[in-house]
């Protein structure tokens, strides 16, 4: 623990209760001891600074974070909450420019490419028989190095052979659909839904399992109106907002 943090701990009456925790480090927060984007003492640490079990402690730290006031990257600790990633959902967005827009190099890990077999509404939305092919392109974007949301593409192979090695290559959707096949894809609908994350979901983004996440499934189309994507964007609910307008 950094030594100025640890002696603003120092003499302080053993707590007990969560919310007198809660509410001693949400003042160290207001006045500047912990700034934005800080990491906050280990569970270990609060622990031992407050003379209480770690349980205590973790229920701290769940109010902290429903609060808005920090943020959790896994297996690196609890960070003062910084900013609020605001996603907008336009007919036109993508996480490129949008990372352009505010001065950020985009930054992308590229998790698998791949093609499948699609499920009945694939069928249904690309016009597909069972035994056609989708894309299935599964991506983590980052803001700031922070991993905040999952992608997941799904783009049929018989009207797009090449799409995957080619997005390899560019690791844009949008400019491949764009500098290759002259199409702008346009948002034409989004359902967005609260849930928890699973195992996987937990990994990538850097959450606890079961932390409340935000899914958003997305029909994109050509200029036809004949629909070439459907994306299934995962994001952190603590973390980031959605702005919805198609």
């Amino acid at each position: 623990m950094d030594e100025d943090i640890k002696n603003s701990f120092e003499y302080i009456e053993p707590k007990h209760d969560y919310l007198e925790i809660f509410s001693h480090i949400k003042k160290k927060i207001a006045d500047g001891v912990f700034s934005p984007g800080q990491i906050i003492p280990s569970e270990n640490e609060l622990s031992t600074c407050y003379n209480v079990k770690r349980f205590v402690v973790r229920k701290v730290i769940n109010k902290l974070i429903a609060e808005g006031l920090v943020f959790v990257i896994r297996n690196e600790g609890y960070y003062v909450q910084d900013e609020i990633i605001n996603v907008r959902i336009r007919k036109h967005s993508n996480y490129t420019q949008s990372m352009i827009d505010r001065k950020l190099t985009p930054q992308i890990k590229i998790i698998g490419i791949n093609t499948v077999y699609p499920d009945q509404e694939q069928m249904k939305l690309f016009s597909l028989s069972k035994t056609d092919l989708v894309w299935d392109i599964y991506v983590l974007r980052y803001y700031k190095r922070i991993p905040y949301f999952i992608g997941r593409s799904f783009i049929p192979q018989n009207r797009f052979p090449d799409f995957g090695p080619d997005f390899q290559k560019s690791k844009s959707i949008h400019k491949v659909f764009n500098k290759l096949y002259g199409i702008k894809p346009m948002r034409t609908n989004s359902i967005c839904r609260a849930t928890i994350s699973d195992k996987k979901e937990s990994r990538y983004l850097a959450i606890f399992e079961n932390s409340p996440i935000l899914k958003v499934t997305s029909i994109n189309t050509d200029q036809f109106d004949k629909p070439v994507e459907q994306c299934i964007s995962t994001f952190r609910s603590d973390i980031v907002r959605i702005n919805v307008t198609i």
